[in-house]
């Protein structure tokens, strides 16, 4: 076999794989349309994103527990406690003023007749005991 039958037998071979090997840049790419940086730079930063994901899962999980002791507690509060703690609990958050939240609804509540004024404090105490654990 010379050299001239042996590059005619190298191209029908090539040709009969469906020309894949017929343009040397086809070749030489990747079957997802390109090599180098941008694929490893969109692997990282799917790395990144579920790694921010799962910390933010686990920095939730405590939150969620507080929330839970939170209703525990108000379940054994009197009529005007709950109410206070229901009024009270979507507006407190970690560093709010608990005393200033507590006492503003208290009064809200006074005022619209909700609650006595005579059993205002103590429902207001006892609902900022269980409030306080769901800061936590």
């Amino acid at each position: 076999m010379n050299a001239a039958s042996a590059s005619t037998a190298t191209t029908e071979r090539k040709a009969a794989l469906g020309g894949l090997f017929a343009d040397k840049r086809l070749h030489l790419r990747p079957a997802w349309g390109g090599g180098g940086v941008l694929p490893k730079l969109k692997r990282i930063t799917h790395m990144r994103l579920i790694f921010a994901l799962g910390l933010l899962a686990l920095g939730s999980a405590p939150a969620l527990a507080g929330q839970a002791e939170a209703q525990s507690c108000a379940s054994g509060l009197d009529a005007n406690g709950q109410l206070i703690f229901t009024s009270a609990l979507p507006q407190v958050a970690p560093g709010a003023d608990l005393k200033g939240i507590v006492t503003d609804t208290t009064k809200s509540l006074v005022k619209s007749g909700q609650i006595k004024r005579g059993d205002a404090r103590s429902a207001a105490e006892a609902a900022g005991a269980c409030l306080k654990l769901a800061m936590q």
